[in-house]
């Protein structure tokens, strides 16, 4: 039960910029990952690993929920990068190539 309620101190206004810029780092690093590799679960299981660690060094502390948070962002990120990347336009070139 202590656990959870420690979730409610990490949730204080002065907490939260802490949280966002650990995110927005543990996803930067992560999509970087997802483009050296390419390689979806890679870089989806190192997103809570990096934001675990960075956390753990910067400010002593971390919770499962901000884990399974980071790992939730970088799924969206990959899906969204995934289905930008399959809309690409086909080149006149190609198109003319599939016609033979």
């Amino acid at each position: 039960m202590a656990y959870i309620l420690e979730l409610e101190h990490l949730f204080a206004i002065e907490a939260l910029g802490v949280i966002f810029e650990l995110l927005f780092v543990t996803t930067c690093l992560s999509t970087i990952l997802y483009f050296m590799t390419n390689n979806q679960f890679i870089s989806l299981l190192a997103a809570p690993t990096i934001f675990y660690f960075i956390s753990s060094i910067q400010y002593y502390t971390t919770h499962l929920f901000f884990l399974l948070v980071a790992m939730l962002i970088q799924g969206i990120i990959i899906v969204t990068i995934q289905y930008q990347s399959s809309k690409k336009p086909v080149s006149v070139l190609e198109d003319r190539l599939s016609s033979f």
